[in-house]
């Protein structure tokens, strides 16, 4: 399922940059380059950059394809930087449970977990694990969720925090399934912060 994102979020002095969903491919080294007129400072002018100030590498590999258990880290030391990375490497209906073990930090992604099952998601910590984006209609009509389970069977989610930062109608969580556990989970929305069917 699609949704409009941000591809730069500013946030006071740091400007965060994110790449479409699969776009990275493993064992590559790529240059960004960025415009003069792309961001506009307060303090003082941003002159850009070209490939040659900003390079980096992917990781030689993934995890292993029958691999039951990865890791999401923000920092970039687990198998994933962000969740929805993790969901989309499980196969959608897995026989056993796989879990994803999401390491303290702030994940600033839209995530959706659609058509799958017996998928466990567990936070380092519940107040220390923040998942969340600002979404509502106006931005993705009929999509205003942060966090959905979409047709989804078998389906946990544990110790972690989901935020929705929009206002109106902008749920945290948005529910479709069986058996769906949320177990010490904090949930933040406006209007609902949770919404089940």
């Amino acid at each position: 399922q699609m949704f409009h994102f941000r591809p730069i979020i500013v946030r006071g002095n740091i400007a965060t940059v994110y790449p479409h969903n699969h776009a990275l491919a493993h064992g590559r080294t790529y240059r960004v380059e960025m415009d003069a007129s792309v961001l506009t400072l307060a303090d003082h002018a941003f002159s850009g950059f070209d490939g040659d100030d900003w390079t980096f590498t992917t990781k030689a590999s993934g995890p292993a394809a029958d691999a039951t258990h990865v890791t999401v880290s923000a920092d970039g030391k687990g198998d994933f930087s962000t969740v929805q990375a993790a969901i989309d490497f499980f196969p959608a209906a897995a026989a056993a449970p796989r879990e994803i073990s999401i390491a303290g930090g702030n994940y600033e992604e839209i995530v959706s977990i659609n058509g799958k099952s017996n998928i466990i998601l567990r936070g380092e910590d519940r107040d220390g694990v923040i998942v969340g984006y600002a979404n509502n209609p106006p931005f993705n009509p009929r999509r205003r969720w942060a966090f959905s389970i979409i047709n989804g069977t078998d389906i946990q989610l544990s110790n972690f925090t989901i935020n929705n930062y929009a206002i109106g109608q902008a749920e945290a969580l948005m529910t479709r399934g069986e058996r769906i556990v949320l177990d010490h989970m904090t949930l933040n929305g406006s209007g609902d912060a949770l919404t089940t069917y």
